[in-house]
């Protein structure tokens, strides 16, 4: 090879990392003058990922040596091992998949002859599996161990199987919610690490291996170093032409694209451990960044540029994806400022900053029908109307009750313990509404960790500070079996056992907190226990099969028991208006409007209270406001009264009190999540949807688990258009409580995101839970349409919601967002005459509902009427979730072309003051 071709190498080398791996050995083949050239090149791109081939020697030198010295790969056997294939090649050694005499497939990392001859290559090979050998972690790769065999010396390693971090983002990068999982895992393998007084030196997407089940392994610890024993000191580089992945001779090794600053400007020499660790958080960081972006933020045309900009330059936080948690945004600063000092302290630290994220990224969301009058049920937690009149006939006194997650057995532990401490919070939030119980908040580090075996029962209380604990537990084997223990500061066990049934365990518990605080040894009456049962039912107000069985039970129980007909009447007044939210049946607000009638001069709280919300949603806000005075001038400070003082202000309207009074709830009881659903409720409607992630957020946090809170959620981030994000919250809520709101919303998503494939299969199983949904039945045409070539069944599911939406018309006439959805169906199925009649009649309905307009803007854009739905987008565009929608319709693609559209728009938006 000439000296001129020596010199084209690191250039040629650069230009082909550049190409994608489909087109890179074609380029190569095309560039290269000869085979000899093309083999330096092809060697060197092999090598890239380790960066420890060019330690001390140069680029150009290491390609000569690599090319004189072509490995020769094992033939058949290496010992007791038989090679089945090459699986990559570093500048530490050559890999081979193998498999040993127990006939499992393992990683061989042989040391090449070219390497066994240099002192330093050997040690570096022998530290790595003395290094790896003192590491122990579900994700770092593990070592079997070190054999020499025809004097070829190798390492026997974990085979892996997957794809590396840096192949994953060839293809682009991580969304939110596939990133999380992905650097929780790293940051457990670097804990780990780092507890063993090792820095690993070499964090990059190359050594970071993902495998098909999702886990994530931490590969290549070759020049790993305990920091508490031998610093490498650190000498300036020279600018070398050649890529970001090697390393210059004499630095301090690790490759420059990945190195902190101070690798290259300070001594290593007397460094701290926690600079030592620092190295490898800034890595993490970058490697997040990049992950996140799809693009390295300090990689320049040579590794000089690239060092001087890790020194020098800023990242640009602006290319992270919008709408990315606050707390992630908050790690990448940390581990990507400057001084090491002031850099993330630990990886414990980075997980614990990728789980509240994780939080952070968590009612269903107020659709096209969600203006009818069988949306007007509001979105609100009941769970204190089930237990408020408890204390109400009983003593004043208080106890401090303590809600922990009991792990019974610590090697189930694993299986159990998440559902065991959502049954917790959820028993907490419960019981938190009893006013003669205060919920002590459980201590973190007991709730994880609390076995039955390691405290007695008097301990188990007095370690939560309270009076009484509850110890619930999810059995792994029985999925709805719930053992739970209720017991005091003296050890005394107040009731303990088995249930099934989450509403009846809920039922013992609260039995159990009367008899000590009311009546010893004596039980609580059926009717009570039913009682109970029909407001635990109630609770569940998205459910239909749980309100019907409220109702049953209630019914009963008023023909039964005429002593508590107020308590009767209100809570049936609510579980009747509670079906007519689920169903639209008007007998229904009849009813409801009837039983609160039989409630009228109580100054029963409870009764109150659950009539004024009855009130509220049937259209009499200013009487509802009277009943809620009435309580709080029993319970100045009564946070449901101030609660639904609010909701019924929204109904007048007044924003401005209704705001008021959501914060004035929230003061006083900040820990619990209904307010915050509350308000997000109120700021989604004002369209405020920064306002309503941030409380939906705090609801996930309060109450993890909540598919209502993470639905809510993901409604207010799609009209963000953070589609990733809503997109991942669905998932989970669904996760939860697979209805059919959550899959449409998921479903709109989908398509707004383009992905119609996928919307299709949403929708489908949406349908398949609500057959009778037209609304799902017309989306489920749109994914369909979207998709392509399934024009014959979109065209059925059109269909069918005409059908099904004709049928509600037929008891509501006047309806006009019906009207509206049947009027854009027809033209989707080309009936244009049918369907201009029918838009017509709902704007006639309707003139000034945003949900119609938007709908005509559709219709007369279908319908061949473009000059009409221009004349009438101004009015859809004055609310934002239609605009919103008429935005990502896929069908409204043409008209939005049209420059008209957007000098509407922008004169809207600027009327607005946008």
């Amino acid at each position: 090879m000439t000296a001129e071709e020596l010199e084209r190498i690191p250039e040629l080398f650069a230009q082909a990392l550049e190409q994608s791996p489909e087109t890179r050995t074609e380029f190569l083949r095309q560039a290269c003058d000869n085979e000899e050239l093309f083999r330096a090149v092809t060697a060197l791109i092999a090598s890239h990922d380790d960066s420890e081939s060019f330690l001390e020697v140069s680029a150009i030198r290491e390609a000569a040596q690599l090319i004189s010295a072509e490995p020769q790969p094992p033939e058949g056997r290496l010992g007791r091992f038989q090679i089945l294939a090459p699986l990559g090649r570093g500048g530490m050694g050559e890999v081979y998949l193998a498999r040993d005499d127990l006939d499992r497939e393992v990683a061989i990392k042989i040391l090449p002859d070219l390497f066994a001859q240099s002192p330093e290559r050997v040690a570096r090979f022998e530290r790595e599996a003395r290094t790896l050998a003192q590491l122990n972690h579900p994700n770092i790769a593990v070592i079997y161990g070190r054999e020499e065999s025809d004097n070829i010396r190798f390492l026997i390693l974990e085979y892996v199987r997957g794809e590396t971090l840096a192949a994953r983002l060839q293809r682009g990068p991580l969304p939110v919610d596939e990133a999380l999982p992905v650097f929780t895992q790293i940051a457990d393998a670097l804990a780990a690490t780092h507890e063993a007084g090792i820095i690993h030196r070499d964090l990059k997407p190359a050594n970071i291996m993902l495998t098909p089940k999702g886990q994530v392994k931490l590969l290549d610890f070759g020049i790993a170093r305990h920091f508490r024993r031998d610093p490498t000191p650190v000498q300036d580089t020279a600018a070398q032409p050649v890529s970001d992945t090697l390393t210059h001779p004499g630095v301090t090794p690790g490759t420059v694209a990945y190195m902190s600053p101070e690798q290259f400007s300070e001594p290593g020499a007397g460094a701290t451990e926690d600079d030592a660790r620092a190295i490898d958080l800034w890595a993490f960081g970058l490697v997040l960044y990049e992950a996140l972006t799809g693009v390295h933020p300090f990689r320049g045309k040579t590794s000089d540029e690239t060092g001087r900009a890790i020194c020098e330059r800023e990242p640009d936080f602006e290319r992270l994806p919008k709408g990315l948690p606050t707390p992630l945004r908050k790690l990448l600063r940390q581990c990507l400022t400057k001084n090491p000092q002031q850099r993330l302290r630990d990886a414990g630290e980075a997980r614990h900053r990728l789980a509240a994220a994780a939080k952070y990224l968590r009612f269903s969301p107020r659709f096209r029908l969600t203006v009818t009058a069988a949306a007007a049920l509001l979105i609100v937690s009941f769970g204190w109307l089930a237990w408020s009149g408890l204390a109400q006939r009983g003593t004043a006194v208080q106890t401090r009750l303590a809600v922990v997650a009991w792990q019974e057995q610590p090697e189930t532990a694993g299986c159990q313990f998440e559902r065991s401490q959502a049954l917790a919070r959820m028993l907490e939030d419960r019981l938190r509404e009893i006013r003669g119980v205060q919920v002590a908040q459980a201590a973190e580090n007991t709730s994880l960790k609390l076995l039955m075996a390691d405290l007695s029962r008097a301990q188990a209380a007095r370690t939560q500070g309270a009076d009484t604990v509850l110890l619930v537990a999810a059995d792994c084997v029985a999925q709805h079996r719930l053992r739970y223990s209720l017991v005091n500061r003296q050890g005394e066990q107040l009731a303990a056992g088995e249930e099934n049934d989450f509403r009846q365990l809920l039922v013992n518990v609260l039995g159990a907190l009367r008899l000590k605080a009311e009546v010893p040894n004596s039980q609580l009456s059926e009717s009570d226990q039913l009682y109970y049962q029909a407001l635990v039912a109630l609770d569940q107000y998205a459910s239909a099969s749980a309100i019907s069985e409220a109702v049953r039970i209630l019914e009963e129980l008023r023909t039964k028991d005429q002593t508590n007909s107020v308590r009767l009447n209100a809570a049936l007044g609510l579980a009747y208006y509670r079906q007519y939210a689920l169903t639209g049946e008007p007998r229904l607000l009849n009813q409801a409007t009837a039983a609160c009638d039989q409630v009228a001069g109580s100054s029963s709280p409870d009764a109150l209270l659950r009539c004024a919300l009855v009130l509220t949603g049937t259209g009499h806000p200013e009487r509802a406001i009277a009943s809620y005075n009435q309580v709080l001038q029993q319970h100045p400070n009564d946070p449901e009264a101030l609660l639904g003082l609010a909701q019924a202000y929204e109904h007048l309207p007044d924003a401005s009190r209704a705001e008021e009074y959501y914060q004035r709830a929230i003061a006083l009881r900040p820990d619990y999540w209904a307010g915050y659903n509350e308000l997000g409720g109120f700021y989604y409607e004002q369209q405020r949807y920064d306002k309503a992630v941030e409380c939906w957020l705090r609801v996930t946090e309060l109450l993890p688990l909540n598919p209502y809170g993470l639905n809510n959620l993901a409604s207010a981030l799609l009209y963000q258009g953070r589609f990733a994000e809503a997109q991942f919250y669905y998932q989970q809520s669904i996760r939860q409580q697979p209805v059919a709101e959550a899959f449409q919303g998921l479903g709109l998503t989908l398509i707004y995101k383009g992905s119609c494939n996928e919307a299709v299969s949403v929708l489908e199983r949406a349908t398949q839970l609500e057959p009778n949904d037209a609304e799902l039945r017309g989306w489920l045409g749109d994914a369909l349409h979207c998709a392509g070539g399934r024009k014959r069944e979109a065209e059925a599911a059109w269909d069918s919601a005409i059908r099904l939406i004709r049928e509600r018309l037929s008891a509501d006439p006047q309806n006009a967002p019906a009207q509206a959805l049947l009027a854009e169906w027809l033209a989707k199925r080309g009936r244009n005459v049918q369907a201009m009649a029918q838009i017509e009649q709902a704007l006639a309905v309707a003139p000034d509902d945003p949900f119609s307009t938007a709908t005509g803007v559709r219709v007369f854009y279908l319908t061949g009427r473009k000059e009409r739905a221009l004349a009438l987008l101004p009015a859809a565009a004055r609310n934002r979730n239609s605009l919103f929608d008429l935005e990502h319709a896929p069908e409204l693609a043409g008209l939005r072309a049209d420059p008209a559209w957007q000098s509407i728009v922008k004169a809207e938006e600027k009327q607005q003051g946008k």
